[in-house]
């Protein structure tokens, strides 16, 4: 009993939910089985399946296009019988006829004519005579120019091949299906009946295969008769009930997407290790449900995460091939299904699991009706930028053994780096040596490298924390890794530095000073000061300043243009402890007059010329080119200071463009800290500063 559990948990979820619809049906004394697939007599000509008319519908809208080229390259090393090889390309050319089929227009209907007249060449192309790095250059050149040749569907093979001989027991064969005629699973089936076919031909033995049940015609013929009328209704009623309304996935990308959907593309390989592995699939087996629903939901679950939606649509491609009949044939049969996953009040992983599960049989009931169907009958809101329904892929696939070992050859895949991207992001899975292997696939006119290293690593963080508590709800399950966990909550938030945070902003000043008392401290045409001279005019106005009341946050308004008088008064002000209230020469009159009246400043420090365009205001107005006649006589020393951190430094008033102005009081705190924060400002003693920004401006602080 557990063996049959453990195979019925490895099917594919496609074959699991065939199998429960069928078993259900017994149950209630249906019949188990579809309408056969006959195979027809005598025919050379069948239509296109549903499939096939959207292919032929774009091939008829470009038709140089090679965006539906399937290549597959394969290593083969060893003892290479060319003649053999190509002996078995023609046998299985002529096993399938989808093969050696055209695609004609016959009274105005696209039909499949399966050619009778027809030949095979294996072209050779010899490069072992080059270097390494010359080789491997030309190689991926060749390959890309053969696979991307356009197919002429009204005349041309829809199988081409190149041999590329690399040395003398080294070559490539190149294979390029057109999609039309084949799909993912096709490319498996015509490596295993090659490699069988080869070396059965190489030892003079009867070909091993037997014969094919039907042929991809039948099939078509047998589409349109059964996949017609209520069945067709049902089917695509059903969908357009699971589709309504569906929500666009909107993922933080790093660049804006473009008005119109691009295809460039990079990808990133990832593997989960052994452990992981088989605690998902026992986590699988427990639940009652599949290793590619435990996968999805995870998936759906990192989405969600990102987008911040608890509604999402994910592709997912499906084989199709639910009929014995037509299990082996090379032919489109790949299908996909919108998967329209409920995230909502936040379930535990289990409860999503059983969701899913549900929705998953459901649509598997439902796969007959080809995607392109759907997009033809229901017709959703197009936006050029982006797929109709959903965004994202994500597939679990059984792939076949990777190395292939016969009659004194070893053939394995050659790797080829993806260049296009039919989605914003496709994630492939499969299991190989105990281990599930990943791949996703980027539109890298929306996301950098960079965002999708992180992306796998939260999915596998996610991953693990799922079977280490399926129990928990899905919105607090970690993604974090721990570094990245640890940048967030402590680094970044590691505020404490060594700046003095009991210091007032002149203080700064002064210690500056007192180091370099002779330095030119600023210029204003014809004129400078030294940090001494600087220091020792402020002080003098402090003095001053302190008789006439000010002290710890009181305001003194500041009518000044930018001169050396202004920057005097701005640190007199400080040292006294009061906070200057900047006032523009420029501002309008309505604006002085508000911003004096909300400040109320006891004192207000102009010139003579300028204090002719102040508004009426309570303050007492102090000419800083006629001094009061005492003011010379106070003390070049600082004054006591009488100013902590959390003193008043200034008050800023906004630009008012939403309303009225308004204050902002701004401590010494919070300047000192940003300026002498080690990575915020780096001034060095050759550095010169223009003081350009208005004294009502923050800049203007530094």
């Amino acid at each position: 009993m557990d063996s049959l559990s453990t195979r019925i948990a490895n099917l594919s979820p496609a074959k699991r939910a065939l199998l429960e619809q069928r078993l259900r049906q017994q149950r209630e004394g249906q019949s188990a089985y579809q309408e056969d697939c006959p195979r027809r007599l005598c025919q050379t000509s069948a239509p296109l399946t549903m499939a096939q008319q959207r292919l032929w519908v774009l091939n008829q809208l470009e038709p140089e296009s090679a965006f539906y080229n399937m290549f597959r390259c394969s290593n083969l090393k060893g003892e290479l019988n060319i003649a053999v090889l190509t002996r078995a390309i023609t046998c299985v050319i002529e096993r399938h006829e989808s093969l050696r089929t055209q695609y004609v227009v016959v009274e105005d209907q696209p039909q499949q004519v399966i050619s009778r007249d027809w030949s095979f060449d294996l072209p050779i192309v010899d490069l072992s005579q080059q270097a390494s790095a010359e080789q491997g250059s030309s190689l991926r050149r060749l390959i890309e120019q053969n696979s991307k040749r356009p197919f002429n569907l009204s005349s041309d093979l829809m199988l081409r091949a190149t041999l590329f001989r690399l040395g003398t027991h080294h070559h490539l064969l190149l294979t390029v299906i057109h999609h039309i005629a084949g799909d993912g699973w096709s490319n498996s089936i015509f490596a295993h009946e090659l490699t069988a076919l080869y070396q059965h031909l190489l030892a003079g033995q009867p070909i091993p295969l037997p014969e094919l049940p039907i042929q991809y015609s039948d099939f078509a013929i047998w589409q349109q008769g059964y996949l017609s009328g209520e069945r067709l209704q049902e089917q695509v009623k059903f969908w357009s009930q699971q589709l309504q309304a569906a929500p666009v996935l909107e993922l933080p990308t790093d660049f804006p997407r473009p008005p119109i959907q691009t295809y460039n593309g990079e990808s990133q390989t990832f593997c989960l290790s052994a452990d992981l592995t088989q605690v998902l699939k026992e986590l699988s087996l427990e639940s009652g449900t599949t290793l590619f629903i435990v996968l999805l939901s995870a998936w759906a679950i990192l989405l969600g995460r990102y987008s911040q939606q608890e509604d999402i649509v994910i592709g997912s491609p499906i084989a199709n091939r639910n009929r014995v009949e037509i299990e082996p044939l090379i032919g489109l049969f790949l299908n996909t299904l919108a998967l329209r996953i409920d995230l909502s009040g936040n379930p535990t992983y289990r409860e999503l699991l059983k969701r899913l599960k549900q929705r998953a049989l459901d649509a598997y009931a439902h796969q007959d009706v080809p995607f392109e169907k759907l997009l033809e009958d229901l017709k959703p809101e197009r936006d050029a930028s982006r797929s109709p329904w959903f965004q994202v892929m994500f597939a679990l696939q059984n792939f076949p053994k990777e190395t292939l070992t016969f009659s004194g050859l070893e053939m394995t895949p050659y790797r080829l780096k993806n260049t296009t991207a039919k989605f914003d992001l496709t994630i492939g899975m499969a299991e190989q040596d105990a281990q599930l292997q990943g791949n996703i696939a980027y539109n890298t006119d929306l996301f950098k490298a960079e965002t999708i290293t992180r992306m796998v690593e939260h999915f596998q963080v996610l991953l693990a924390a799922i079977v280490a508590s399926p129990d928990q709800p899905v919105a607090t399950l970690p993604i974090l890794p721990e570094t990245e966990r640890r940048k967030l909550l402590v680094d970044w938030n590691n505020t404490l530095t060594g700046y003095p945070n009991n210091h007032g902003i002149h203080r700064l000043f002064e210690e500056q000073a007192a180091r370099t008392p002779e330095a030119v401290a600023v210029v204003c045409e014809h004129q400078q000061f030294t940090y001494q001279a600087l220091d020792q005019q402020a002080n003098r106005w402090a003095h001053y300043l302190r008789t006439r009341g000010v002290g710890p946050d009181v305001p003194v308004g500041l009518y000044l243009e930018r001169s050396l008088e202004a920057l005097v008064a701005t640190l007199a002000i400080l040292k006294a402890g009061g906070a200057y209230v900047p006032l523009e020469p420029g501002y309008p009159t309505e604006r002085l007059a508000y911003i004096l009246e909300d400040t109320r400043p006891p004192l207000l420090l102009t010139t003579q010329a300028l204090a002719t365009h102040l508004p009426a205001h309570a303050a007492q107005t102090i000419c800083l080119d006629v001094p009061p006649a005492d003011c010379l006589s106070y003390p070049t020393t600082s004054p006591p200071s009488r100013t902590t951190a959390d003193s008043l430094a200034y008050i800023m008033y906004t630009s008012g463009s939403t309303g009225r102005p308004k204050g902002v009081c701004v401590t010494h705190r919070g300047v000192v800290r940003l300026s002498c924060h080690p990575t915020y400002l780096d001034i060095h003693p050759s550095d010169t500063f223009l003081h350009l920004a208005p004294k009502a401006f923050d800049a203007a602080t530094y």
